[in-house]
């Protein structure tokens, strides 16, 4: 996850270093299931991307993105994961 204080570099610089040993991309999903990101408010309405604001999911989604290309990888971003419709 990124934006919502879950971010994890060391986690992803491990998976980028086995993806790139194998393969050259990935799927990435900004919003997987909704519990972390987008920010909904009480009334169910979404009122940012993450509770942590723009800066941070902005930052956490650079450091990711740098994160692939120091390892050649290329990452499809995708909205919403399936996971959204169960």
């Amino acid at each position: 996850d990124i934006g919502a204080n879950a971010f994890d570099s060391k986690w992803f610089e491990t998976f980028f270093q086995k993806v790139s040993a194998s393969s050259n991309s990935v799927r990435f999903f900004l919003h997987a299931d909704g519990r972390r990101t987008p920010y909904f408010a009480s009334s169910g309405h979404v009122i940012g991307v993450s509770v942590r604001g723009m800066a941070a999911f902005e930052a956490d989604l650079h450091a990711l993105l740098d994160l692939a290309w120091q390892h050649r990888v290329v990452m499809q971003i995708c909205l919403w994961s399936f996971d959204m419709c169960k």
